[in-house]
């Protein structure tokens, strides 16, 4: 029960600051993610989808921390040989990010997060990712071109492309 009182103060803490200190500067942010694995990920894995929710905090032109959650869904293969026919079990997890943006100017950004993982497919762990690209910010809509790493259930790479709603 402590930890979930914890849980929701620093929840409330991060969205409640950054509001009362200034409305203009923060945005919220929902987001869709196409998900390409990489490496040996793709060897067993088709393509996964990722949607989210996001914050950012505005410090000034060039720089915004942001925070990310969201639902993270690969598609495992069927596979065959002489032998066997299986199916390869699907990753899914909850990923939190913090992260820091950088852009050079109004259109363009370079971002890198990094957060822990609730993995829930195939079992329950945690684990971390790390995840860095670049995109572009035209009046209310974002896209970004990312890597990302797992480190749970395995090392997991994946290429996204993601498309964002930003008020």
């Amino acid at each position: 029960m402590k930890g979930s009182f914890r849980y929701y103060v620093i929840v409330i803490l991060l969205i409640y600051l950054p509001i009362e200190h200034s409305l203009a500067q923060v945005r919220y942010s929902v987001n869709a993610e196409y998900l390409v694995p990489l490496g040996d990920l793709k060897n067993n894995y088709t393509s996964g989808l990722n949607a989210g929710l996001g914050v950012k905090y505005v410090f000034n032109k060039q720089y915004d921390v942001t925070f990310n959650t969201g639902y993270t869904y690969v598609q495992g293969k069927s596979v065959e040989d002489e032998y066997f026919v299986y199916n390869v079990q699907p990753i899914a997890g909850v990923p939190l990010g913090l992260g820091i943006r950088y852009k050079p100017d109004n259109l363009f950004f370079i971002q890198a997060s990094v957060g822990p993982v609730i993995v829930m497919k195939p079992a329950s762990d945690f684990g971390m990712h790390y995840s860095g690209g670049a995109g572009i910010h035209y009046k209310m809509l974002e896209f970004q071109i990312r890597l990302m790493q797992w480190n749970k259930p395995e090392i997991a790479n994946f290429a996204g492309f993601q498309l964002s709603f930003v008020f």
